[in-house]
């Protein structure tokens, strides 16, 4: 959350997920006094007064069509709008937000919503051949209006999504790129239409790489240009979808143990990803999972169970030994945890040597060390060995 909350560059997207972060780790706080001071971000008031501030300014980058564009002074565009309002409608599901109780927010919704009804409405109605399958066009769209039933349409006779949904509750589970598939879900979800979705995710296990350091994973969720070529929004999804479609718990672990690591051994790739990811472990993980520390976590080094974690949430253990205590016997270290969700940790070792006893380790690097003192002289700063 406090990297996503800084100002990376000027686009409204990024503008978005300041606000999306902000609000996010506000309801945090709110539910979790314990987090408020873990690190500078997680100041409630300070959140709270950064949450009204951008919400001020998302409000004025508000086209007067009701849509919002890329990079504000640009035309209004479906993929910014539908970001946007499927952001909003995420953090209301989780509490986060209250729309109807918001004067500026639900003023911005209803306009953001009619923008996207008339957008879509008039792209079909010039298209010659209605569409007989969901793209990623078509499902973003559908998902995102799931959210806001209770926003009129702008077309009384609602043609666009009503045929959109007839598609989808037709469409064949193989069918679609992973993160359609989990668009997929999550819409026959919040349609009621769970056995659908349940349908959708046994096909997709079915392609699932497993392994025991990565935990679950699809080899073809690779990045690329398109809206569905975004590996951790993806899985996100998918860890969304398999959630909501009463998939089994150690499934869903494993899958989070994928986005997990990809954030421990490289990054998650951009404000987009690391929004959904953060959404998905929030919203499918229990707070025993994910923001409490383990307490029953066992460290034996030795054979011998090591002092009480420090360092609050870190989870930091640090444990002295003198010269006489360091045996081979030092080297064996174990580890026993029983509550769920995923962890990682690590071990380093320091010692403390006087200088002029310690000896090359012949590893192949050397280091020389050597003295010079500055002697001022007629001719200026002379160096001298020493």
């Amino acid at each position: 959350l406090p990297p996503l909350c800084q100002e990376a560059n000027p686009s409204v997207e990024q503008l978005f997920h300041r606000y999306y972060a902000a609000a996010m780790g506000t309801r945090l706080i709110d539910t979790h006094p314990e987090v408020e001071g873990y690190a500078d971000f997680f100041r409630r008031d300070s959140l709270a007064m950064l949450q009204r501030e951008l919400l001020s300014i998302l409000r004025e980058s508000q086209g007067a069509d009701g849509g919002w564009a890329w990079m504000e002074g640009f035309a209004s565009d479906c993929y910014t709008t539908l970001l946007i309002l499927k952001g909003l409608g995420e953090l209301e599901s989780m509490g986060c937000i209250s729309i109807a109780q918001d004067d500026t927010l639900y003023t911005m919704v209803k306009q953001g919503i009619a923008y996207l009804d008339k957008h879509y409405l008039e792209t079909y109605e010039r298209s010659r051949k209605k569409p007989k399958t969901l793209g990623s066009y078509e499902l973003h769209y559908l998902y995102t209006r799931s959210f806001f039933p209770e926003i009129p349409f702008a077309d009384a006779k609602n043609t666009v999504y009503r045929h959109y949904t007839q598609l989808l509750l037709k469409d064949k589970a193989k069918r679609g790129t992973l993160m359609q598939k989990a668009l997929k879900m999550l819409t026959l979800v919040r349609m009621g239409q769970v056995s659908k979705a349940r349908k959708v995710a046994e096909v997709v296990c079915q392609s699932s790489l497993r392994s025991d350091e990565m935990g679950i994973y699809w080899r073809d969720n690779t990045p690329g240009y398109s809206w569905d070529a975004n590996p951790i929004a993806t899985q996100a999804l998918l860890i969304e979808a398999f959630a909501r479609a009463g998939q089994p718990s150690d499934i869903i672990a494993r899958m989070q143990q994928w986005l997990l690591k990809q954030k421990q051994t490289t990054r998650w790739s951009s404000s987009i990803a690391t929004a959904q990811a953060i959404h998905a472990l929030m919203v499918t993980s229990s707070d025993k999972q994910m923001l409490t520390t383990a307490s029953d976590l066992e460290v034996r080094v030795g054979g011998k169970v090591q002092g009480e974690q420090q360092s609050g949430h870190l989870g930091r253990i640090r444990q002295e030994w003198t010269a006489g205590d360091i045996t081979p016997q030092l080297a064996k270290v174990s580890l026993e945890r029983e509550s769920p969700g995923p962890s990682w940790g690590s071990m380093t070792w320091q010692y403390y040597e006087d200088i002029d006893r310690v000896k090359a380790s012949g590893t192949g690097l050397t280091l020389a060390v050597t003295y010079y003192k500055v002697a001022h002289t007629a001719k200026g700063e002379v160096l001298t060995r020493i």
